[in-house]
């Protein structure tokens, strides 16, 4: 294709199919972690319709090939999990995940999830001989990804110890949290212009709380998710955090990769620990909150911030 325009367009078309493919899997993943399917579709809803997230859809970037990416070898990682994975699934998962390290370094949460698995999956003595080969060859892929990383120059990678003080500092600055949390619920004009920072503040505190509570009901078992996968799930995105902070770059769209299990973590906390005779009233606010939440993006924020700013 010759024209800039009809590249763009193509493109952007790319963009759309990964990010319905990425739904896809995410939906896929919750269901392996919910035997409600209420819940699952709760948990693939707030994946598809996080405004930031439902927005890569329409841009030509790498991040939504890396979420797309981590949300399929988690989707492998829970069936593996759960044990309904085929046996060549695996291995696919690696190839995946060496792709998503190529892709983009926001991708290796996926490869902490694949190396958690076989440890949270089986007890047996007889499994530790299939669990080293597989940690070997996440070991070989990881090695393979920092390969690439060091020919290109890699940001992600800090060059000396100064480097690494100096991400540090900024990753734990409150300037760092602030503005992760802006760019996460709502950005534009390239990260320059958010929602106002009070509706920015609730949506924030809504999604901190449904943690919160997941991790309450995962330690006193009350919860009708899989405690594994809950497991999994807090893994991921303390790793996604953790990469976050280490990388000195606040950016909210650095976190969109760990979303499925962030997602699942939610309405588990949220939506799960309500008995069976509320848990649909529930969800059906649940919904009503996204559709808002995508109300206040679109017509607050997007509308005027992208186009009726510049015709002013």
């Amino acid at each position: 294709i010759e024209d800039v325009e009809a590249q763009m367009w193509a493109l952007r078309g790319l963009s759309w199919l990964l990010y319905l493919a990425g739904v896809a899997a995410a939906l896929g993943f919750a269901r392996c972690l919910f035997e409600d399917e209420s819940l699952a579709l709760s948990a693939a809803a707030l994946f598809a319709f996080l405004p930031m997230s439902a927005r890569q859809a329409a841009v030509v970037n790498n991040d939504v090939l890396a979420k797309f990416l981590v949300a399929v070898v988690l989707l492998v990682a829970a069936r593996w999990l759960t044990g309904k994975a085929r046996r060549w699934e695996p291995a696919l998962a690696l190839v995946l995940c060496l792709l998503g390290l190529m892709s983009k370094p926001t991708a290796a949460s996926a490869a902490i999830a694949l190396l958690a698995v076989p440890f949270l999956r089986s007890r047996r003595l007889a499994d530790r001989g299939r669990r080293l080969v597989f940690v070997i060859g996440l070991l070989l892929v990881a090695a393979v990804a920092g390969y690439f990383w060091l020919n290109q120059h890699n940001a992600a990678l800090p060059r000396s110890l100064v480097g690494l003080r100096t991400r540090l500092q900024v990753g734990f600055s409150a300037e760092t949290y602030v503005t992760i949390g802006r760019t996460l619920v709502g950005s534009f004009g390239w990260e320059s212009r958010f929602l106002p920072d009070g509706f920015v503040l609730g949506v924030l505190a809504v999604g901190a709380l449904g943690l919160v509570l997941a991790v309450r009901a995962l330690l006193s078992r009350s919860t009708p998710a899989s405690r594994p996968l809950l497991l999994l799930c807090l893994l991921v995105v303390g790793v996604q955090i953790a990469m976050v902070v280490l990388r000195g770059a606040a950016r909210g769209r650095y976190l969109v990769p760990a979303l499925p299990a962030a997602s699942a973590l939610i309405v588990t906390g949220l939506l799960a620990s309500w008995p069976a005779d509320t848990r649909r009233r529930a969800i059906q606010l649940f919904a009503l909150a996204l559709v808002a939440l995508e109300a206040v993006f679109l017509w607050g924020g997007l509308l005027f911030q992208e186009h009726l700013r510049w015709s002013l």
